[in-house]
């Protein structure tokens, strides 16, 4: 069986290379691209029709919502999971409402993250959650971050890993 072809997208870097190492933990699932926004996310879906996109809402130039039917009309076989760092009940329900098959918070872990992604596919692992559960926040070094633009990233290691 081919693994599920995902495609990333997030602004911040730190996510896209935290999720692209714990997605490269399971050989059930190939990170295809990564896009830092909207624009970008259209194009590599169109280009390598992944079997799901992982798609953060507040991004610059495009956001994530803008972005989500343009991705559906390129690639409209991709599945879509929002990962989102508003905690709001209309935002997701916008989100469902233009196509996306879940709406995940930023609480959520990477391997619940990873579990979704099978889900949605049908693949064994799954049974990711529907909506994030405010657990961990999303990777044990990303302690906080701020919205929009100019945000910072509060790097706390985690012991073990070398990253110090």
């Amino acid at each position: 069986m081919d693994p599920i072809s995902v495609l990333l997208c997030d602004d911040t870097k730190d996510i896209l290379l935290l999720l692209s190492l714990e997605f490269g933990f399971d050989p059930a699932v190939e990170v295809v691209a990564t896009a830092e926004n909207g624009l970008q996310a259209i194009e590599l879906a169109g280009r390598f029709r992944p079997d799901v996109v992982v798609l953060d809402l507040a991004m610059p130039v495009m956001d994530g919502l803008e972005a989500l039917p343009e991705i559906k009309r390129v690639s409209p076989k991709t599945s879509i999971i929002v990962l989102s760092g508003f905690d709001a009940s209309a935002m997701a329900n916008q989100a469902l409402s233009l196509g996306a098959k879940r709406y995940l918070e930023k609480g959520t872990t990477p391997s619940e993250i990873v579990r979704a992604v099978k889900d949605i596919v049908g693949r064994p692992g799954g049974s990711g959650p529907r909506r994030g559960n405010g657990g961990p926040v999303l990777f044990s070094w990303l302690t906080r971050r701020s919205m929009g633009r100019g945000r910072s990233v509060f790097w706390a290691p985690t012991p073990g890993l070398g990253l110090a």
